[in-house]
C-alpha cells in the first residue's frame, strides 16, 4: 500500500525511471519469543530490499519466509 501511494502521488524527479520518485522495500517479518536477533532481522529486510532493487525497482519483497521470525527484542 506504501509503495503505491508514493507512486500516485507523481512527484515528479527529473533523473527517476519513469520521471516520477518510486519506493523499493524490503520486508522481514517478527514474532516475539524465538533467538532470532534484531541484527538478523534488518539483515533479512535489507537482503529482501536489495532483491527488489535488482527486480526492477519500486517493487516490495519480503524475507521469504512462511513463518514469521523470532525476534527477541528491538
Amino acid at each position: 500500500m506504501l509503495r503505491g501511494r508514493i507512486e500516485t502521488l507523481a512527484t515528479r524527479h527529473p533523473s527517476a525511471p519513469g520521471g516520477i520518485v518510486t519506493i523499493s522495500l524490503g520486508v522481514a517479518t517478527a514474532a516475539p519469543g524465538a533467538a532470532t536477533s534484531p541484527e538478523t532481522l534488518i539483515a533479512a529486510a535489507d537482503e529482501a530490499l536489495y532483491r527488489a532493487k535488482r527486480a526492477g525497482k519500486n517493487r516490495v519483497e519480503s524475507d521469504g519466509f512462511d513463518e514469521p521470525a523470532r525476534v527477541e527484542s528491538l
